[in-house]
């Protein structure tokens, strides 16, 4: 999330999961969408996002998949694809997850 960027509407994804995981959302003025999902459970999750916005309104896109929990710092863990407007996301326990897609 850079300065200036915008908070949009996020829903955490399935119901079993919104006591554990919590969404938000940003629009960068660079047009990169930036989901922050923080798994506050101590068990993993798999969370499905709809996207919706952009050039493609949702569409196909590719980003960046950071984690900060007790072995990773904002450490780059992965690549994020988006096929459909569908993104699928794994939440280790107890993580902040940074999704930027381009």
């Amino acid at each position: 999330m850079r300065p200036g960027a915008v908070r949009v509407a996020a829903d955490s994804g399935a119901d079993g999961v919104k006591t554990t995981v919590k969404t938000t959302a940003y629009w960068n003025r660079d047009g990169r969408r930036v989901l922050e999902i923080l798994n506050t459970g101590a068990e993993p999750v798999r969370t499905d996002y709809a996207l919706r916005g952009g050039s493609d309104d949702g569409g196909d896109a590719r980003g960046a998949v950071y984690r900060t929990d007790e072995t990773h710092a904002v450490s780059r863990v992965g690549t994020a694809r988006v096929r459909d407007g569908r993104l699928a996301v794994e939440l280790p326990g107890r993580s902040l997850t940074t999704v930027v897609l381009r």
